[in-house]
């Protein structure tokens, strides 16, 4: 006896599409750049798979290589960990892909731990972009190291928004002083030497003034008679007009 599934019940086989997406795993390059301090503009490339996915990840939309940027100087590794837990974000894990050759096998699998322990000890992170042909419309991906393993990547897919604020902000690069301040502009050199002249002028004033009051006070007049002296707070002699002297009509 045969029996027949109703029409209403749905199958349990993937299509064929979605199964192609779902057994092939995607694998690619990373073109890392900063993962020298000293040459923070130079860059190595990764050959990387995905080897585990969590959450609706858009795999069948990635390029086949992503341009990362190291973002030194900025601790996020905890902040971005606790925004990943808090919102539930897709993620992907990574790890060095297998080359055919013995040497760069090596190559690329060193320099994946080197990226991987540059991030935990720093507690730094990465940004990848979509790429130019925006195929998703988000910001990218956040990569992080594992927390138990320098031989994994973990990433933060970001397919349909934009990253969080203390991550754009982290990305825009810092601006000189002289880009918020204009420069002060030239003294114009007739003005220049005109308050040279000026200051000049008033320093022979104030000579010729303290010149003067020396003379009258501290010096002792030729006539005495007509003078008396007098000890200022300073124990210096000073002289006022006698107006004491012979009294005539």
């Amino acid at each position: 006896m045969s029996y027949r599934l109703p029409t209403h019940t749905p199958s349990l086989v993937p299509p064929p599409s979605e199964q192609a997406r779902r057994s092939t795993p995607w694998r690619g390059v990373l073109c890392v750049t900063g993962m020298r301090a000293s040459d923070k503009d130079s860059s190595q490339d990764l050959r990387v798979s995905a080897v585990e996915t969590d959450g609706d990840s858009s795999m069948d939309l990635w390029p086949s290589e992503f341009f990362v940027r190291v973002l030194h100087g900025h601790r996020l590794l905890r902040d971005v960990q606790a925004y990943v837990r808090r919102y539930t974000l897709p993620q992907v894990t990574f790890m060095a892909d297998r080359l055919g050759e013995a040497n760069a096998q090596v190559v690329n699998q060193t320099t994946f731990r080197s990226l991987s322990r540059i991030l935990y000890e720093n507690e730094m992170i990465a940004v990848a972009p979509w790429g130019a042909d925006n195929r998703l419309p988000g910001a990218g991906m956040i990569i992080f190291p594992a927390e138990n393993s320098s031989s994994l990547l973990v990433a933060a897919l970001f397919p349909y928004s934009v990253f969080p604020d203390f991550v754009t902000m982290a990305t825009i690069p810092m601006q000189s002083p002289s880009q918020y301040y204009p420069p002060i502009p030239p003294i114009d050199l007739a003005i220049q030497q005109s308050s040279m002249s000026a200051g000049a002028g008033y320093a022979s004033y104030q000579a010729g003034m303290a010149s003067s009051s020396t003379s009258q006070y501290a010096t002792a007049p030729t006539s005495t008679g007509q003078w008396h002296a007098q000890m200022d707070e300073q124990g210096n002699s000073v002289y006022y007009p006698n107006y004491r002297g012979p009294y005539s009509r």
